[in-house]
């Protein structure tokens, strides 16, 4: 009885609809291509009345003026106001050629300058 209940009160609020409306999302492009554009199309069929416009940019962007809503970025938060929300953890390797790390040196830690130099992806 008590569980009929809480389905009618979920109901009455709306929360068993579904998600509708515009949501902005931004992401990096590399992420978004790798991870969140393949799960879309299964999304979107469960929520058919929602609309996902997605901004892929790989900087650092102004949320409200950019009219974003929901924002995936990997790495440390920057900004402090903002909810956030663990959602992964993954995986990083470094990868040198040879001749790399013998004219820059074995880093034993990211932050040291033989990594520097090395631009650095996320996948």
């Amino acid at each position: 009885m008590i569980q009929g209940a809480d389905g009618t009160e979920l109901e009455a609020r709306g929360a068993g609809a579904g998600l509708t409306g515009r949501t902005r999302v931004s992401a990096a492009t590399t992420f978004a291509r790798l991870l969140v554009l393949p799960r879309l199309p299964l999304f979107l069929a469960r929520h058919p009345e929602l609309e996902i416009d997605i901004v892929l940019d790989g900087r650092v962007i102004e949320l409200v003026s950019e009219g974003i809503d929901v924002s995936l970025r990997m790495g440390q938060r920057s900004d402090s106001t903002a909810a956030a929300r663990w959602l992964a953890q993954g995986r990083r390797s470094v990868i040198a050629t040879p001749a790399h790390l013998e004219r820059a040196g074995t880093p034993s830690v990211p932050a040291e300058p033989a990594l520097q130099a090395v631009p650095s992806f996320a996948y």
